[in-house]
């Protein structure tokens, strides 16, 4: 504990302001450089606040967790648009084979819908 103290005191020397918030792994309080690079005296890390909250401690644990994240909504996404390209598929060929005006209307209709999903998802 005396040498986080010291430590923290070295950093208020060295122009750095102590913040108003706590590192998450240590609870001990983050400070800032003129930079704006913030570190956890503590645990010697930089520290990373998003929106006035502490979100990460720079490692490679978070960049892993986001990396992770990113590829399961890839391949939920790709999942989402062959499962919607294949309704695309049966539809057009249930308006290609059908000759009642209101049942096209009504495949058209679902088209329309489905283009609308990988529009708004981003996959058109």
């Amino acid at each position: 504990m005396k040498e986080n103290t010291k430590r923290m005191a070295e950093l208020l020397r060295l122009g750095y302001t102590m913040l108003n918030e706590a590192c998450p792994k240590c609870n001990t309080p983050i400070f800032r450089n003129k930079n704006g690079e913030m570190i956890c005296p503590s645990c010697n890390r930089k520290v990373v606040i998003m929106k006035e909250n502490i979100n990460s401690i720079s490692d490679n644990t978070n960049i892993e967790k986001k990396q992770n994240l990113s590829s399961y909504n890839n391949k939920i996404l790709d999942s989402t648009y062959k499962i919607l390209e294949n309704k695309i598929y049966i539809l057009l060929e249930k308006i290609e084979k059908e000759n009642e005006i209101t049942k096209i209307r009504e495949y058209v209709g679902l088209l329309k819908e489905l283009y609308e999903i990988l529009k708004i998802i981003g996959l058109i």
